[in-house]
């Protein structure tokens, strides 16, 4: 009985909808960014100790198929990507953690910084945040605004954006 309820809840899962309002994500940018200033600030420790809602939204993203994606509104592709480069880096800030750099993370003998790091298994690849930005992002949607949308978690960085990006607010978000 227990198999059988394990079979139906895997294949059930592999016909749900991606969520689209990023809800996970979302909750974890409100209960965990603040805004300083013209900062927002990252309470990493205290996401240090509850990764269970930033690993359930990893998984999310890591569980959708190349073509439920490819069904997608160009803004779902688009939120879909900054949300991504938003969350794995803070996921590799968060395996690293404490640092006083993100620049600290290597991804190779002379690298500063994580963004060549191949990491990001999605659609069945590795793939890094520099590939997300610069050959997905950049390259796909030719958003000028890609800049304050994607952060580097670096205070030279524009400031992150606290709330999800999602495909009914995105010209929005973007100018802002």
């Amino acid at each position: 009985m227990k198999i059988l309820i394990v079979c139906f809840l895997i294949s059930f899962n592999s016909f749900a909808k991606f969520d689209h309002t990023h809800i996970r994500w979302d909750n974890i940018l409100s209960k965990y960014t603040k805004i300083v200033g013209k900062q927002t600030l990252v309470n990493y420790q205290s996401l240090k100790r509850n990764m269970g809602e930033l690993n359930l939204y990893l998984k999310e993203l890591e569980n959708l198929g190349q073509h439920e994606f490819d069904t997608f509104t160009k803004k779902e592709k688009l939120s879909f990507w900054i949300n991504a480069y938003n969350a794995y880096t803070f996921q590799i800030i968060l395996k690293n953690y404490p640092i006083k750099s993100i620049k600290e993370i290597k991804s190779g003998f002379f690298s500063s910084g994580p963004w060549g790091k191949e990491f990001i298994k999605l659609f069945g690849k590795k793939i890094s945040l520099d590939f997300i930005e610069h050959k997905t992002i950049r390259k796909n949607f030719h958003e000028p605004r890609i800049h304050f949308a994607v952060n580097c978690a670096s205070i030279g960085c524009p400031s992150l954006l606290t709330s999800a990006f999602t495909a009914t607010k995105l010209e929005q978000q973007l100018q802002q």
